[in-house]
């Protein structure tokens, strides 16, 4: 995964919000810098950086991976198994030590609204995991 290019109709919509790089943002808050580059058809690519940010992520061909544009060139990225499930990966390494993310324990279901079927639930507990790169 060298490269990945951005779909046509994204960037006929958008290209005015994009620059020559862009912010990867993932769910725990880490960025990747991503040089962005036009080829001779008009498409853009996420080139330099691209390669990283899928290697730390661990991606494999049927993964799903899913770009929000939150404000000019800063991309929110989920990063999904081919399962439909969000995949956990390691946090970018501070002093030598990698944090794996894992699944937020609910400890606690609290009912509201019966008659429309809503429900709230309070988190108890976030489980972070800390593992030796």
């Amino acid at each position: 995964f060298l490269h990945q290019y951005i779909p046509t109709e994204f960037v006929k919509k958008y290209r005015s919000r994009l620059g020559s790089s862009a912010t990867l943002k993932v769910a725990n808050g880490d960025t990747w810098e991503v040089e962005l580059a036009t080829d001779d058809d008009g498409l853009i690519w996420l080139v330099k950086g691209w390669e990283d940010f899928t290697e730390h992520h661990s991606l494999n061909q049927g993964d799903i991976v899913v770009f929000r544009l939150e404000q000019d060139s800063l991309f929110l990225v989920m990063v999904f198994e081919p399962t439909a499930s969000e995949k956990k990966f390691r946090c970018k390494d501070v002093n030598g030590l990698g944090r794996m993310f894992n699944e937020v324990k609910v400890e606690e279901e609290i009912n509201v609204g019966k008659e429309t079927g809503w429900r709230t639930y309070e988190i108890l507990q976030l489980i972070v995991l800390l593992c030796s790169c």
